[in-house]
C-alpha cells in the first residue's frame, strides 16, 4: 500500500495522529485506549495509546497545564513509559494542538 502524502499531511495538520498511524500507515489498533495519567515533578500528564506494530507503540501526551514539558521531564516520562513499554513512539501536545 503506498503512502498517500496528502492524507499524511492533512491528518498531521489537523493532529489525528490515531487516523495517520492506522488508516495510512498500516499500524494496528491499540490494545487499549483507555487513557492513563502519569506524574512527573508535581507535573500531571494524560496518556493515550493511539497505535502498535510489532510490540512497538504510539503514545500521545498532553500535559494537564496545556504546555509541552521541558527535556528533563520529557525524559522522565520517557523512562516511566519505557516500563510499560520497551519500544515506544512518544507524541507530546500542547493544549491548543499547535505544537
Amino acid at each position: 500500500m503506498a503512502l498517500n502524502f496528502i492524507k499524511a499531511s492533512d491528518f498531521l495538520k489537523i493532529f489525528n495522529f490515531s487516523s495517520l498511524f492506522i488508516e495510512e500507515l498500516g499500524w494496528s489498533q491499540p490494545l487499549t485506549k483507555i487513557p492513563f495519567e502519569l506524574t512527573i515533578k508535581d507535573n500531571n500528564f494524560k496518556c493515550q495509546h493511539i497505535a502498535q506494530l510489532s510490540g512497538a507503540i504510539v503514545v500521545q501526551i498532553e500535559s494537564t497545564n496545556g504546555m509541552i514539558p521541558d527535556t528533563q521531564v520529557r525524559r522522565d516520562l520517557h523512562k516511566e513509559i519505557s516500563k510499560l513499554h520497551h519500544e515506544n513512539l512518544i507524541i507530546f501536545i500542547n493544549e491548543e494542538r499547535t505544537q
